[in-house]
This record gives structure tokens, sequence and C-alpha cells, in this order.
């Protein structure tokens, strides 16, 4: 049992202090408030009442949560898909109109629209922007406006992890600018770009801000995340906790590596009297070592033969034994044990499935998507019908976070004076069954 963490005062900071299995004690200092190390990746909002608000304790919390994420068999790669299952075919738009009562969606040609899109690589930018909300719950975008400041010419994605809003204005109590640089740890001069204040709604206050903006300014969209003023919290987030769940399932391969680089691999434990070899070879005595080591090894790769392979299973085994003619008791022949295996590595299989389970629920993967199942359970009879559901509700879910990603969009539509009815989202191929559809797929948006 490990020694308790003892929280103690050093003048105006607190520190934790332990004894270590040496019996050394160890003291690891915090300044200020001290935090519980457990759910410090939890914490990610920190005033610390400089120019940028930090993005977690120690200003790291993307980085930190992306390194959890790239050490990850599952985790990662199921983000990427459901990275994949949002996106689908790739971003299309069109018009809302109503036909006979109904909302139909116009799928018509807009040549400015059409030229945005080109320009700016839209297909890549939403790649980029889904990423940073797969992984972060965070979207930071930058927007270049033409010589008249009257429209948008151009559209940037600003990678989330080198990304910090400043601190609030005293007087307005709005966020006014975002700070941007690969370095937050050693740069005290980031780039920075003015931010667009979202706090009174109306497209007259929007373009004002267009107006004044100097000719660029950034957009900061974010899942919503009451009691979060500052960051976006994902709704995995708690995968990123320490000792987590995450953390369990990317431990599990280096503890079984462990196992197998230091554990003694022997099933069978051979006992042998001694005065066994003197018995079949007279000339035991007078042989020197490396000969009767020679002898030794012959019986051992003769036993080994004759215990493994499929073809000696259920051998019979002999031993023989004397009696000791002076206290009548046996004297020990061979004996031949089977060693357990006290490591014990395939109990840690089933964890290892529970901590995929935890990891696909809480990045609400449908587990026939994620290729995992079930503890005790079986996967579909092979009819596709759970791919098809899970596809499906998969797309479906997806419309809230949809609108979250597409709202750099839908500035973009007001400030332009694009249609007011023109709606953005992500085309998918539905899987169905031929007998709805003889090409076994349907699209929607």
């Amino acid at each position: 049992m490990s020694a308790p963490l003892l929280k103690i005062k050093q003048g105006n900071s607190t520190a934790l202090q332990t004894v270590i299995p040496s019996g050394a004690i160890v003291t690891m200092k915090s300044s200020g408030k001290l935090k519980d190390p457990e759910r410090v990746l939890l914490d990610i909002e920190d005033d610390s009442g400089g120019k940028w608000v930090d993005w977690g304790p120690s200003n790291d919390w993307p980085s930190k949560a992306r390194a959890k994420l790239e050490k990850s068999t599952t985790a990662l790669p199921l983000i990427v898909k459901a990275l994949s299952l949002m996106y689908g075919d790739g971003v299309v738009y069109w018009l809302d109109e109503k036909v006979d009562g109904k909302l139909v969606k116009n799928f018509v040609d807009i040549p400015e629209v059409d030229d945005f899109f080109y320009e700016n690589d839209i297909d890549q930018f939403m790649i980029e922007q889904l990423m940073d909300f797969k992984f972060y719950g965070n979207q930071f975008q930058e927007f270049i406006l033409n010589p008249l400041k009257t429209k948008v010419i151009h559209l940037y994605h600003k990678e989330a992890e080198f990304t910090r809003k400043s601190a609030q204005n005293e007087k307005s109590k709005k966020f006014e600018k975002i700070g941007y640089t690969g370095n937050w740890a050693e740069d005290d001069k980031p780039a920075e770009i003015k931010l667009l204040d979202k706090t009174v709604n109306g497209k007259e206050y929007l373009m004002e801000q267009v107006a004044k903006s100097g000719g660029k300014f950034a957009n900061h969209t974010m899942f919503p995340s009451p009691g979060r003023k500052v960051y976006g919290f994902p709704p995995h987030g708690a995968l990123y906790l320490d000792k987590g769940w995450l953390d369990y399932s990317n431990n599990i391969p280096a503890i079984m590596n462990s196992m197998i680089d230091n554990m003694i691999a022997i099933k069978y434990h051979i006992e042998i009297p001694y005065e066994y070899w003197g018995s079949v070879y007279p000339e035991w005595a007078q042989w020197d070592e490396k000969k009767q080591k020679v002898k030794i090894d012959e019986k051992l790769t003769e036993m080994d033969e004759w215990l493994t392979g499929a073809d000696n299973a259920y051998s019979t085994f002999i031993s023989h034994f004397a009696t000791d003619p002076i206290t009548r008791k046996a004297i020990p022949g061979w004996k031949i044990t089977a060693i357990d295996d006290k490591v014990k590595k395939d109990e840690w299989i089933p964890g290892t499935q529970e901590a995929d389970q935890q990891i696909a629920r809480a990045l609400s993967i449908d587990p026939s998507m994620a290729g995992i199942q079930a503890q005790g359970g079986k996967l579909g009879a092979g009819s596709g019908s759970d791919k098809r559901t899970g596809f499906a509700n998969s797309v479906s879910l997806s419309k809230m976070e949809t609108k979250i990603v597409f709202e750099c969009l839908e500035l973009v539509k007001k400030i332009n004076g694009w249609p007011r009815n023109l709606k953005f989202g992500f085309a998918h191929k539905l899987p169905t069954t031929l007998d709805k559809n003889p090409t076994g797929q349907q699209t929607e948006a």
C-alpha cells in the first residue's frame, strides 16, 4: 500500500508530501491553491490574472489531452471514425423551400457560394475544424475581409491547441481578442486577432463589428458547456481524467509487455533424485562437470519432447521410488509438477474490453460501428442491420453538432448577404436494404 499524500503549508504556497518506498520524503510544491492531482485534466479554465486565460492549470490542457489520445489504440481511431461518420461525403449546401406545405431541400448552384467554397477549400477546412471539435469541443476561425470590409473573402482554421482567449475586459466583461502561438510556454508575444463579440444578436451589430475590425477578425465556437465561460468542455472530457478509463486502457499494453519481458515462462518442474544419474551411468562420478551437463541436457530434451506436443497429450507417467532400509520411508522418485500461470495475464483481457466499451460510450460510438463486442455477448448475426441502424443513428444524432460546426459559415452567409434560406450540412450515403433501393444506398444531407 502506498503512503498517503499529505497537504502541508509552506509560507504562501501549498505542497504535497509523501514517503517513497526507499524511506525518503518527497515534497511536491505548488504555488497558490493546491489542485487535486487526479482531477487536474478536468480543470480546463484557469484565470491567473494575466493577459490570456490559461487553458488548464499549466496552460497545456489541449496538449495533455492530445497526448493521451495519441497513445490510445482505441480512443484516437474512434474519434476519427466519429469525425468520418459526421463528415460523410463532405460539405453541401441547399435552399430550404416549402412545396405543398412540406419543407424541401433544393440543391441549387449559387456561383458566389461555389467560388467561396473553392477558394477556401471548405472540405479541408471543415475536416480540420471537426478534428478540433472532436478532440477538445472548441473551434477557432479567422475571417479575412475584402478591401471595402463588406464581405468575407477568406476563412482560415486556427488550431485550438495553439489558441487562447484574452482575459475579460474589466469594464465590458467581454473577451476581446485571441492569441495564437505554437509555444505558449515561452512565447510572450503571440499573434493577436480581434475576437467577434456574440453577446448581442442582430446583423446590424455584426456589420458594425466587421466595419471596425481592421480587415480581419476571429470567431470562437464551442460545445455548450454550463459553468464554462471561456473554453467549452467536450462531452467525452472525462476520458482525459488522470487515472481514468483512457489511462487504464493505455497502461494495459505496457503492463502486459512488462510481464512478458520479466517473467520466467516455465511450464513444468521436473524433480530427479541425484542418485538417478549414478544408477544409469556407472561412470558418472568419474566424469567431469561438462560431460555430466551434456547428459543432463540430453535427458531434459527428451523430457521436453515427451511432455509437449499434441501427439503426447494425456500421456501416462511412471515414477519408481525405493525404500530406506533403516527408516523404511519412501525415497523420492521422479516427480513432474505443472506450474500454474501466476501472472494470470488472460484476466487482463476482460478489463481491456470494458475499457474499450467505456471509451466508445463516452465518444457516443455505437459498439457495432466501433467493432467492439460486449463481454459475454455477440455481434450481429451478419445481416448488417445493427450497422445500418448504428450508422443512421450516428447521422441523426449529429445534427446538433453540425449546427455548432457550421456557425462560421452562417456568419459568412450573414456578412456576405447570401440567401437567408441557404443551409449548410454534410452529405451522407445511408446504407439501406436492396428492396428499398437497388444500389443499397440513399443520399441525405
